[in-house]
């Protein structure tokens, strides 16, 4: 089988499994991901066929795919300048209300089901499972208010987001979750208004500021600064109670979801998780399943400030 991986987390899934060497082609983004880069390298080297939302037709016809995966907005778009012998899949592996149906799917294209029932049952829903069964029972009173910002000041995630159902899974309440969007511009007044206990700011997949290529905070220590002092959110809880962070924007993100999540339960419910170590979780996925060597304890930026050791 020869595929095409224009989802970016599709080809995580695929790698896992071990049918990397069935990818034939991603897309011109898929380079710029430093956690790609470090542990699928084999895959960063194939050559490009465009983005599914710009895709090089002639290019996709010459890497003669049997399969291309895609995120849910791009199938229609692709199937109706595509011969019919090529399969298109519509598969986002990024939302956890979803994640686990696809990734089944996808391994059950690939007759790979047992490899990934290793990978959902003993990591994925192992440890989120962990966070959820510890959060549910919370009053809406113990849930605090969380804004979570993207990577422009004040875009965010609405009620369609797959940031609302992991921000109640990690314990808390998302200020725009009542709000009919998925990523969409807001404003500093309605952060104002909703007064958020915490805010969450990413950082771009891109760097500066946090990655597994970078080693020094002080840009995430900047962004952070940046949030902090604007003007306008002087009077909200969470800088008044110094309860804002960077965090990487990959990590909640495909096969790194549980590593996202325990950072962001952290975040969201100290208290409750203290003993929770994101490093721990993050080293099992780059050791056991991604056959990484990588020294997390000396290298690598995910979260600023940085949190209480478990």
């Amino acid at each position: 089988m020869r595929i095409i991986a224009f989802g970016g987390y599709d080809a995580e899934i695929i790698y896992l499994v071990g049918d990397g060497d069935k990818i034939v082609a991603v897309p011109d983004w898929f380079k710029d991901n430093d956690f790609r880069r470090l542990c699928l390298p084999s895959v960063v080297a194939k050559p490009a066929a465009g983005t599914p939302s710009e895709p090089d037709f002639e290019k996709i016809l010459k890497f003669n795919p049997d399969m291309i995966v895609c995120w849910h907005y791009y199938p229609e778009k692709l199937e109706e300048k595509l011969p019919t012998n090529i399969t298109v899949v519509a598969l986002d592996l990024f939302d956890p209300r979803t994640y686990l149906e696809e990734a089944k799917k996808l391994a059950y294209l690939l007759e790979r089901d047992d490899e990934i029932n290793d990978y959902i049952t003993n990591y994925y829903s192992r440890y989120m499972n962990l966070i959820g069964d510890r959060t549910k029972s919370l009053s809406e009173k113990e849930r605090p208010l969380v804004y979570w910002e993207r990577t422009k000041p004040y875009e965010s995630f609405g009620s369609k987001s797959y940031i609302t159902p992991l921000i109640e899974t990690c314990g808390g309440r998302n200020i725009f979750a009542e709000d009919n969007f998925d990523i969409d511009m807001t404003d500093a007044e309605s952060v104002v208004k909703k007064n958020p206990d915490v805010i969450i700011r990413y950082a771009a997949s891109k760097g500066p500021e946090t990655g597994y290529s970078i080693d020094d905070s002080a840009a995430a220590k900047e962004l952070r600064e940046s949030v902090m002092n604007r003007t306008e959110l002087a009077s909200v809880n969470a800088v008044k109670n110094d309860r804002v962070y960077i965090l990487n924007m990959n990590l909640p993100l495909g096969i790194q979801g549980p590593v996202g999540a325990a950072y962001a339960a952290k975040i969201i419910q100290p208290d409750l998780f203290k003993d929770l170590d994101p490093r721990a979780i993050n080293e099992e996925l780059l050791t056991k399943y991604l056959k990484v060597d990588y020294d997390l304890e000396h290298h690598g930026v995910f979260v600023y400030p940085p949190l209480n050791a478990a």
